[in-house]
């Protein structure tokens, strides 16, 4: 076995030990929340009972997603997988194999460290027990048939992983981009937003009694429900958005669509800098070197984002560190991996009370994984403009 192999490996241990070391210890908080919600959303169901509603779930928060979900949340939380139990050793599994499928075999151990490490995303998955790595799983099958050009199958994975969570549906933008003719594009986009609808449409079938909570459930329209689209900023709400109206002393929730607003118009812009920028290389690695940048300002211009929800850009990380210039590498190390993991192990250090509720002394820390996706952006951007990006600085093959 090669050095570089196994020096790979034993980073990726040591990560895991890590990783989960930090889920699990994150201000000594119970763990596993989330994957005992859906495990009493499902039991719930199976008695009749409403699951949105927190009494009828017998839980603190009720369940969140379609109906047609709650049958694999039964699924997952049945013998013999026990969800509840057994969570961070299928979730790891999970993400090992899912970014197996869209990184090249000889990076295989960089790349899982990576999925591990990068934003710190998948910590909070592990200390949540959230359904975030279903939605992964979903994504990374979707980047490997992208990669082999199976356009429909890849844009119906992403369309699927948006009726889990919304966010996904912004990657089927992609396809205004490839394939190459206009009919495969429309294609590619209505079998994605085909794919999107299906779930909603299976749940309306078989489980039109939970149609009407479901609604009212993500709109906030039950008093005694959770409401989705009001959160809390900070620590569990690190949205960039929530940062600036934070910095400007102004009502998040109020605020926070008007910013989004104003990012989507400046991130848009920058794409295009970046787009006429990467075109000229005219590869497949230039591709992705683009939409690793697209992925990045779209985490920054969400008017809400889950810290579990980074772990999605885990592939945007992997894309960037393959070019070969050393400095541009261990930059981009630094900044998504190395400063989000601090920024976590700060906060646990200091063991706050209420970690939900952001103040003047913790801000930057609630925020870090925001701000370090800003960071990242411009140290990628920083070497794009100075010509790193250049095709012999590239190593990952096209495939």
């Amino acid at each position: 076995m090669k050095f570089r192999t196994t020096l790979s490996l034993i980073l990726t241990g040591v990560s895991l030990g890590l990783v989960l070391a930090i889920a699990f210890l994150i201000l000594h908080g119970k763990y596993g929340h989330d994957a005992h919600i859906y495990c009493q959303a499902a039991s719930a169901a199976a008695y009749g009972n409403d699951p949105y509603a927190t009494k009828a779930a017998g839980s603190l928060l009720p369940w969140v997603y379609q109906p047609i979900y709650l049958q694999l949340a039964g699924l997952l939380c049945a013998p013999p997988l026990n969800l509840e139990k057994n969570y961070p050793l299928l979730y790891t599994l999970l993400l090992v194999v899912s970014t197996m499928l869209w990184a090249s075999r000889k990076e295989w151990g960089s790349a899982i460290l990576i999925s591990l490490v990068a934003f710190v995303g998948f910590s909070w998955i592990l200390y949540t027990g959230n359904f975030a790595i279903i939605e992964f799983f979903l994504l990374s099958c979707g980047f490997a048939l992208l990669k082999k050009r199976k356009w429909d199958a890849s844009a119906a994975l992403f369309g699927l992983a948006a009726s889990l969570k919304l966010i996904p549906i912004v990657y089927l933008l992609l396809f205004l981009c490839i394939p190459s003719t206009k009919s495969a594009r429309i294609r590619a986009i209505l079998v994605g937003l085909l794919a999107f609808a299906a779930p909603l449409a299976l749940s309306a079938i078989f489980y039109p009694h939970l149609m009407q909570p479901f609604v009212m459930q993500v709109f906030g329209a039950a008093s005694d429900q959770h409401k989705v689209l009001q959160d809390t900023a900070g620590l569990y709400d690190p949205s960039f958005t929530y940062f600036i109206a934070q910095l400007l002393n102004l009502d998040p929730l109020k605020f926070a669509p008007l910013f989004a607003v104003i990012l989507a118009g400046v991130g848009a812009s920058f794409l295009v800098i970046v787009y006429n920028k990467i075109k000229p290389l005219e590869t497949d690695v230039a591709f992705y070197q683009f939409f690793a940048f697209a992925f990045l300002v779209v985490a920054l211009i969400l008017p809400r984002a889950k810290p579990y929800s980074f772990v999605m850009l885990a592939p945007a990380v992997y894309w960037l560190i393959e070019i070969k210039h050393l400095s541009f590498k261990n930059a981009i190390w630094i900044t998504a991996l190395f400063l989000p993991a601090l920024a976590l192990l700060l906060n646990i250090a200091f063991g706050r009370q209420d970690i939900t509720q952001p103040t003047g002394r913790f801000i930057l820390l609630d925020y870090s994984q925001t701000l370090t996706v800003l960071l990242t952006i411009i140290v990628a951007y920083v070497h794009l403009y100075a010509g790193k990006m250049r095709p012999q600085n590239i190593g990952m093959a096209s495939q």
